[in-house]
């Protein structure tokens, strides 16, 4: 059954198709150095809920824990607008996609437009249930350095996992490192040269074993000439 909040989403969501993203062309000398806690009063109402709805489902945020496991912690650093109070910049978020030699890293860009909430908050358990503190889909603007950042109807998975890094340290949720499993594994599958290797080599082989297949016909077809005159 659509709630009158649902209806709200949609209709921002319809709204946000035809609207440029103010974030895509911000200075890129005007920023600030800034530590987690010095600009903690612009996310308190941050929910990971608004986190789902914000990147429209549940994959984007599958996603941000293995983007963010890219990532160490002392990579990760903010930044906050000289010019907007309420816009800030992470740098460290690292593609997956990368070499782990020299991994590519994307700049995104938050604006959260809570300027009315208050220094401090009383988390409780039900603190990321939807209430009238959590912030909403609509306080939230950001963009992303990647290909897809620019988007305004939902976002790219870094945005995501720069939400989550929020939330995470907020509410003081450990993100899982990778292990060494895991490692090799992504390693074996993104590494593609020995698998290029084995294919060489069959084919090599496949060959040879043609041409042994046609000598021998060859021979075959000599000898019963042979017996035949």
């Amino acid at each position: 059954m659509t709630t009158d909040i649902d209806q709200q989403n949609v209709d921002f969501i319809k709204h946000r198709e035809v609207v440029p993203n103010a974030l895509e062309n911000l200075p890129t000398n005007q920023w600030i150095t800034k530590q987690f806690d010095e600009i903690i009063d612009l996310i308190l109402k941050l929910t990971l809920n608004t986190i789902r709805n914000y990147g429209l489902g549940e994959y984007a945020l599958k996603l941000a824990i293995p983007y963010l496991q890219h990532a160490s912690s002392l990579s990760i650093k903010t930044h906050k607008s000289k010019q907007y109070s309420s816009v800030i910049k992470i740098e460290g978020i690292t593609s997956r996609y990368s070499k782990r030699t020299s991994p590519k890293h994307h700049k995104v860009c938050l604006q959260f437009t809570n300027g009315d909430q208050p220094k401090h908050s009383t988390r409780t358990d039900d603190y990321d249930s939807d209430n009238e503190l959590s912030l909403n889909i609509k306080d939230i603007n950001s963009y992303c350095s990647c290909k897809s950042g620019a988007r305004t109807v939902g976002t790219c998975a870094h945005v995501i996992a720069a939400l989550y890094w929020f939330y995470a340290n907020l509410n003081g949720i450990t993100i899982p490192t990778y292990n060494v499993k895991s490692i090799a594994l992504e390693q074996n599958i993104t590494n593609l040269q020995s698998f290029n290797q084995r294919r060489c080599e069959q084919k090599l082989n496949n060959d040879e074993i043609m041409i042994s297949d046609v000598t021998d016909n060859e021979d075959e077809n000599y000898l019963c000439d042979a017996e035949h005159f």
